[in-house]
């Protein structure tokens, strides 16, 4: 393939308007043109005019302005690069026979709508004024018939801020991408999924990491073979029929690939896969697995890779069913020991990895079974011997990772039967001797990699594998280089790190530091100075002092993780000077320090000026002061996320002053029982305060002990539960109007007065769960309801007017109440209604018209209750139903005719309904 370049160099503050010769001929060739970083501003109609050209590089320029037609004369062209401008979506136009396969718009969308623009009308100053506001503006992206792309298979929109995805207005994307496959949404601010729906059915490939996606359930993924969801604030992997707030997959049942890294995970429920026979590769790593229930992964008998590294997992789970994994990766959990019967016949698996864990004994015979097993990794653990003959000389095990453990002699290793080792790394372990004689039992093709093993003198500060660390002094002198240009995430977490340097990493290009797990007790002046384009900083679990830290006053630092990391030390030299490396080791090893309630200050000195995110859970902080600033603008003036979750706070008088940017606050697992604060909370939109002590919501201009909700007039997503809520007071929610989430599940709330919720215009979620309410409140003002939910509760009856105008209610939750009849009428209202739930009541009979035939009810749950009889349920009527669970009932005859009316696509769930004791 011949394969052209063609170079132009533009100067800034320039048109780019060029015309091509159509003249040139081109065999089967791909012909590029380059004007990337040449201070390009705006794209002429037909700027260039050749049909040779076939990849087109405009990155890193100033683009804002793009006139109509201007790729109209490039028919050939396949592939287009736009990274790095300033594009506003309306400016995109390729006509109707655009070529182009592949689009890249990565930091590149720029709505100009959102930025006031003061200044003279040269493009230089515009584009100035463009790029300094650009950062802070958040982008929806909305598409529409200009954006016509007949051809494109391949579209990338990351790093743009794109907030939220609007393809509800235009025309079908069918129309406008209809052959679109991968899409690359990594790296924005998206925290809905609903776009998802809309997109074409020819899309396999979707990737969506690095968020905010804290739910994730769509109508259709049957074509869809690549997800990756990584970086997001996922909490479950839910199972195929119960609403959960998570991921849930059921139609996903073409899906290959999975990825959900780091993204907070806590449960997978046991059928959350059952329905991705066709998974190939699945990552849950860095999450916070402590368990995972047995059978969860035995529908997943395709899948080769599995990868559940950085959890809280103490056993490995049940992976007997995936008899074709080839790769498992367990690293960095709390697993202790490896048995017998652990890996169930895995004749394919060829990579093993369980280093970073807890490890001491392996039985004999563990891996027998693991035939086609060539790499295991056994590093930092906590061995001090293997058994003899625990590696069969059967397996044909090529590499073996044994270091950073605490063997002390090469016989300890017992690898004198182990035939087919090529390599074997015994690295920063503490042996003095090797034995040569043990040496000649090896292959004599193998490779013994030895690392540091001799420069560890046991005793020393260094070899502390019975305190689980490993403690090394990052100074000048061994900083890791990252000049090269290509480096822009370094992990060194969990490496037993004690100290930081001043400039201890220098580097341009790195953006993410992740220094958690650390036993950091000391950060020195400017440590931060060289890495001038940092934006988040990892710091949870270290040992420091709150006031030790301190960044320039250019910082780009915008996420700041400080989760179980502050502390209070007596050792002085702590804090001082550092005159002997074994005074760090005498702090960790006897562990002289106390978890005391802290109050923390903030100085003047301290300059985060572009902080966005700032996390200081699991801290016991019970104050915060602002010794000598004013207030928190003067030293954080762009934060919007504070979390605070887990501390000891009782009051939140720092508040008032907090800036006005400030939208997200997490207060949950406190002992906080009032807020009471002035207009500077006015912006909040996200406040959790689960788990405190507040008994009252107070009304507007109302004197009471609790919350005062009319200060929080943007507030879209409130939670408050397990509070010891009993108080609701009918004006506390008057300036509630931009509310959209409502929690106020699990307290002791026994009523809410008529018009308490009227003013709730555009609430979508309310969750009164496990209360003490005997009558379903007043939602009917209510009108953007879609999910209401009232499981145990005294509810004994409803009334006809109960839900009379929720035409947008979805799913409605009434499980585990006192309910003995439903009152014809009752939910006729309800148009768009698709789930209900009214198992665990007292129902016994279900009168005929109980729920109208224009209701478009799907799931229906009538377990747990009193029904003798198939016909007493009155099923007859409700031709939309796709699923209906009976179990639990004392229902002894099925009348198969009466199945017969229901549609032929309804699963019936009877579970133990023989089962029942009659007597």
């Amino acid at each position: 393939m011949l394969l052209t370049f063609l170079l132009l160099c533009i100067s800034c503050c320039v048109t780019a308007e060029l015309q091509w010769p159509e003249n040139e001929s081109s065999n089967e060739s791909k012909t590029v043109l380059d004007l990337s970083n040449t201070g390009v501003m705006r794209l002429r109609k037909s700027f260039v005019n050749s049909s040779l050209i076939t990849h087109l590089y405009l990155t890193d320029n100033n683009i804002w302005k793009i006139d109509e037609g201007a790729f109209d004369y490039l028919p050939n062209l396949v592939y287009l690069n736009l990274t790095g401008n300033l594009i506003p979506l309306e400016e995109l136009n390729f006509g109707g026979e655009s070529s182009i396969e592949t689009l890249i718009l990565d930091r590149a969308i720029n709505q100009h709508n959102n930025l006031e623009y003061y200044g003279s009308n040269d493009d230089c100053s515009r584009v100035r004024n463009y790029r300094d506001q650009s950062p802070n503006v958040q982008n929806l992206f909305t598409l529409s018939i200009s954006v016509k792309l007949p051809k494109l298979k391949k579209l990338y929109l990351r790093q743009n801020n794109i907030q939220s995805i609007d393809l509800q207005m235009v025309p079908p994307l069918t129309e406008i991408m209809p052959n679109v496959t991968h899409m690359y949404l990594s790296e924005n601010s998206i925290d809905s999924i609903r776009f998802v729906n809309y997109l074409p059915a020819t899309l396999t490939h979707l990737f969506l990491d690095y968020n905010s996606v804290t739910n994730f359930e769509v109508e259709s993924l049957k074509n869809l073979k690549t997800l990756t969801l990584d970086g997001n604030q996922i909490e479950r992997l839910c199972n195929s029929y119960e609403y959960c707030l998570g991921l849930t997959l059921k139609t996903a049942v073409n899906l290959e690939n999975l990825s959900v890294s780091r993204s907070g995970l806590q449960e997978i429920e046991s059928d959350a896969f059952d329905n991705l026979q066709n998974l190939k590769k699945l990552d849950v790593s860095g999450n916070q697995l402590h368990k995972i229930v047995k059978h969860t992964f035995d529908n997943l008998t395709n899948l080769t890779t599995l990868k559940l590294d950085d959890n809280e997992l103490v056993t490995l789970p049940d992976i007997c069913s995936l008899k074709n994994l080839e790769h498992l990766s367990v690293a960095n959990n709390k697993i202790r020991a490896i048995s017998k019967s652990t890996f169930c016949g895995l004749s394919k698996l060829k990579v093993l990895n369980f280093s970073g864990n807890a490890l001491q004994e392996i039985s004999v015979g563990a891996f027998d079974e693991l035939v086609a097993l060539e790499e295991l990794d056994l590093s930092k653990n906590a061995f001090v011997s293997l058994p003899d003959e625990w590696l069969s000389p059967e397996l044909s095990l090529r590499r073996l990772h044994l270091n950073n453990n605490m063997f002390k002699s090469l016989a300890s290793l017992s690898l004198s039967k182990s035939k087919n080792l090529q390599y074997i790394n015994i690295g920063d372990n503490p042996l003095t001797l090797i034995d040569i004689k043990i040496l000649t039992t090896l292959p004599e093709n193998s490779t013994i990699d030895i690392g540091k093993i001799a420069s560890v003198p046991i005793g020393s500060p260094s070899y502390c594998k019975t305190l689980h660390c490993k403690l090394e002094y990052l100074s000048n002198e061994n900083e890791p280089s990252s000049e090269n240009g290509c480096v822009k995430r370094v992990d060194l977490s969990n490496m037993g790190i004690t100290r930081l340097k001043n400039n201890f990493l220098k580097s341009s290009t790195v953006t993410r530091l992740d220094l958690s797990r650390n036993y950091i007790l000391k950060i020195e002046d400017g440590a931060f100075d060289s890495l001038p384009n940092l934006n988040f900083v990892n710091l949870t679990r270290n040992l420091f002092p709150f006031g030790n830290l301190n960044f320039t006053d250019f910082s780009a630092v915008e996420t700041l993780v400080l989760d179980s990391s502050i502390s209070y030390i007596e050792i002085k030299s702590v804090y001082t000077s550092f005159n002997d490396f074994h005074d760090d080791y005498e702090v960790i090893s006897t562990r002289t320090y106390h978890d005391y309630e802290k109050t923390i200050v903030l100085l003047g000195s301290m300059k985060f000026f572009k902080l966005k995110k700032l996390y200081l859970r699991k801290n016991r902080i019970a104050g915060i002061n602002l010794q000598d600033i004013e207030a928190l603008s003067d030293v954080m003036s762009s934060i919007t996320h504070l979390y605070l979750n887990e501390n000891s706070l009782r009051s939140v008088d720092f508040l008032t002053k907090f800036p006005p940017t400030l939208t997200h606050l997490h207060l949950e697992n406190n002992q906080i029982g009032s807020i009471k604060t002035d207009r500077s909370v006015n912006s909040l939109k996200v406040l959790t305060v689960d788990r405190n002590q507040i008994e009252s919501l107070c009304g507007a201009y109302q004197d009471c002990y609790g919350i005062s909700m009319d200060m929080f007039e943007q507030l879209e997503y409130f939670s408050i539960t397990y509070a010891g809520l009993k108080n609701i007071s009918p004006s506390s929610f008057k300036y509630s109007l931009a509310l959209n989430y409502l929690n106020m599940s699990s307290n002791a709330i026994e009523i809410i007065k008529d018009n308490t919720f009227r003013n709730l215009i555009n609430l979508e979620t309310l969750d009164l769960n496990f209360n003490k309410l005997q009558t379903i409140p007043y939602i009917s003002d209510v009108k953007n309801l879609e999910y209401f939910s009232i499981v145990e509760n005294g509810i004994s009856a409803l009334d006809k007017l109960n839900f009379d105008g929720l035409t947008n209610l979805k799913i409605l939750i009434l499980s585990h109440n006192r309910l003995t009849e439903i009152i014809s009428g009752t939910f006729d209202e309800l148009v768009s209604l698709e789930k209900l739930d009214l198992s665990a009541n007292k129902l016994e009979i279900l009168s005929p018209d109980w729920i109208s035939p224009k209701v478009s009810l799907k799931h229906l749950f009538l377990n747990d209750n009193s029904f003798r009889s198939w016909s007493s349920l009155s099923l007859m009527g409700i031709q939309s139903l796709q699923y209906v669970n009976v179990t639990g009932n004392p229902v002894k005859l099925i009348n198969i005719r009466a199945l017969m009316t229901l549609p032929e696509n309804t699963t019936v769930d009877i579970g133990n309904l023989n089962t029942m004791n009659y007597s």
